[in-house]
């Protein structure tokens, strides 16, 4: 029995203590005057605001006349009761709360009240407002001991939660950790602390994203600039939160970009992209605003954008730009250890203004690479001018390349004409098959490359270019050069980045994704979208040696699109299309002399090929179609090893 002038809040830790839910209550003198019921006090505690933890008791007690026996039986409440009672019956009592269903704090103990002063000034808490911190585990973990590390009080708690079970209330119990942190431990969060004020102080727009180009870190100035929330920029990637980046290149290419303009909600700002790198591998990349005067910003802007206007004007009316390039990194397939590597050092390469020379057989797919190179490069909105220079004749090279000025030669088009490098002004200019270039063109592409100026057919002076220059080859430039047909200086100056494309033959990886790439280009081209192949026919895809490369594959499979009828085809099917091909890739080669007997088993070969592929390997209709009669059709085909 317990006086009804204590408080009583020291009468509900009692009985929390000791493990009971009710007790009698003493007036005056030692008589009984009624029943202090914990479930009954809390149900009315959930649904009034008017009481303090130092109310007499005797202001609380069960209606008059009415007993403990009378009230609703508990619900599971002895196992709850039983863990308060052990936790509070030792030496070193936790701060202790009873709680609703709705994280209610319905009572809280004096200790709990002291280390929370400031949330328990307000008239309602909640166990948020006591606990702001993350749990480890997640918002959504539902074991009953949850760690939580409060870090606007720099304080540590374990914390056990039990779910509502006495009449709807539930408990939370905190055991203080904090001065158990040993004191390098407490350094290093003050340490974290202070970093990430500077931070926030001294850096402005500042973000950090993964080689994912997903953003794990933005500070407030950055939140303020973007006008996000945390939530919605931590964890997403880099290109939904922020118009025009390119902090997921950086990431992946590891190379820096410097006081670059970003224009960002219609406003010009000047911005860093800096890599992350440990034990020479990228991280990632940090991002940050250097200079955000909008006045001055705006101006510059404007000049800049003027000088644009003018260089763009200059350009149309020297002729077209031929900047169509529409592949970028994200197209090139590079599955295999080798294509890898070759697409890891032309991202390397791209955002620089260093040379390129991309090396690899007929078909590899080398002007993709020089298309993806410029997109990425800070040069990506200009001109991208391609230049074949074993379609240009000895005589015309110079003119091609440099332009001419009027008069300067007859026949010369009135008012003189500009140059692929003067085209390519500003952008890319491709330089494909430079193996072909005549040695009296050699040097003057050497001068350009030094000296930045070219000098027209005719003309008086020189004319200073900005260019990029990628070029090409499928032969030996080394060997060339030991051969004194490429000059040796002119190699050193192309080979400053050297990227070495494998053939099809060494990247078997890739074929799978190529085919499946293509297939699905050739169906929505041809509007035909039931044709596939079966799993035998994309097997002998992947055995093949592929002598014509990726460009000779894609040939292949447009062939067994267009003519072969059924919806499903075979393996059958593509190795006779395959074998009509033969070792010249479909193609005979007029550069070489070839006998008569050869040109026509060449011919016939690819004729019963076709026939074959045609009619599903029927050798009746074949044939027919090759209007021969079916035994000579199948001493030809025994002649030929055509099986």
């Amino acid at each position: 029995m317990v006086s009804r002038d204590r408080a009583v809040s020291d009468v509900v830790e009692t009985l929390l203590a000791e493990g009971r839910t009710s007790v009698a209550v003493a007036g005056p003198g030692g008589v009984f005057c009624g029943w202090f019921d914990l479930p009954a006090f809390l149900r009315r505690r959930s649904s009034r605001r008017d009481w303090d933890p130092g109310d007499p008791v005797g202001e609380h007690l069960l209606p008059a006349g009415a007993a403990v026996s009378d009230l609703p039986a508990l619900t599971g409440a002895g196992l709850w009761r039983e863990l308060l009672h052990a936790l509070l019956a030792g030496t070193n009592k936790p701060m202790v709360a009873l709680i609703g269903d709705t994280e209610e704090v319905l009572f809280a103990n004096e200790a709990l009240r002291q280390a929370f002063p400031e949330p328990f000034a307000a008239p309602r808490v909640e166990v948020q407002d006591l606990l702001p911190g993350r749990p480890v585990g997640g918002r959504e973990d539902t074991s009953p001991i949850s760690f939580w590390f409060v870090q606007n009080l720099e304080r540590c708690f374990m914390v056990l939660k039990l779910r509502p079970a006495l009449d709807g209330a539930g408990a939370l119990v905190l055991f203080e950790l904090t001065g158990q942190l040993d004191r390098g431990h407490r350094a290093a969060l003050d340490e974290v602390d202070l970093l990430k004020r500077v931070l926030d102080i001294g850096v402005e727009g500042l973000q950090v994203v993964d080689t994912r180009g997903i953003i794990t870190l933005v500070n407030e100035s950055y939140l303020k600039i973007h006008n996000v929330t945390r939530a919605q920029a931590e964890g997403h990637p880099v290109t939904e939160v922020i118009e025009n980046t390119r902090m997921h290149i950086v990431a992946q290419t590891g190379v820096a970009e410097l006081d670059e303009i970003q224009k960002i909600h219609g406003h010009d700002y000047v911005v860093s992209r800096i890599p992350i790198f440990k034990d020479g591998r990228c991280l990632g990349a940090v991002g940050k605003i250097v200079f955000q005067d909008f006045q001055e910003i705006h101006r510059l802007a404007l000049k800049t954008r003027r000088l644009q206007a003018e260089l763009e004007a200059l350009r149309k009316s020297k002729g077209p730009a031929h900047s169509d390039t529409r592949f970028t990194f994200d197209d090139i397939v590079a599955h295999s250890e080798s294509s890898l590597l070759a697409k890891e050092r032309a991202m390397m390469g791209a955002p620089t203004n260093a040379t390129m020379l991309l090396l690899g057989e007929s078909g590899v797919g080398k002007e993709v690479f020089a298309q993806a190179i410029h997109n990425l490069s800070p040069r990506y909105s200009g001109p991208f001018v391609r230049v074949n220079c074993s379609a240009i004749t000895e005589t015309l090279f110079e003119s091609e390349l440099f332009g001419y000025a009027d008069g300067a030669f007859t026949g010369a088009k009135k008012g003189g004409r500009s140059g692929k490098f003067e085209l390519a002004n500003g952008g890319t200019i491709f330089l494909d098959e430079i193996g072909d270039m005549p040695l009296s063109t050699q040097s003057k592409l050497l001068r350009v490359l030094q000296e930045r100026e070219i000098d027209k057919v005719g003309g008086e002076g020189t004319l200073p270019v900005d260019i990029r220059v990628v070029a090409a080859t499928n032969q030996d430039l080394w060997a060339m050069v030991e051969q004194k047909k490429f000059r040796r200086d002119l190699f050193f100056r192309l080979n400053v980045i050297p990227v070495v494309i494998p053939p099809l033959r060494e990247r078997k990886g890739d074929v799978k994704a190529l085919a499946k790439l293509f297939w699905a280009d050739l169906q929505k081209t041809q509007g035909i979208h039931n044709k596939s192949l079966t799993d035998g026919a994309k097997r002998l895809l992947e055995e093949y040696s592929w002598p014509g490369n990726i460009r000779e594959l894609r040939n292949i499979l447009e062939r067994a699109f267009t003519i072969v009828r059924e919806n499903l085809i075979s393996e059958d099917q593509v190795r006779m299309i395959l074998l009509s091909v033969g070792s010249s890739g479909g193609q005979f080669r007029d550069n070489e002399e070839c006998p008569l007997d050869e040109v026509v088993e060449k011919a016939e070969r690819r004729a019963i090929g076709f026939a074959l592929a045609r009619t599903n390997n029927n050798k009746a209709q074949a044939a027919k179609l090759l209007g021969i009669s079916r035994p000579l059709l199948y001493r030809k085909m025994g002649q030929y090893q055509i099986s």
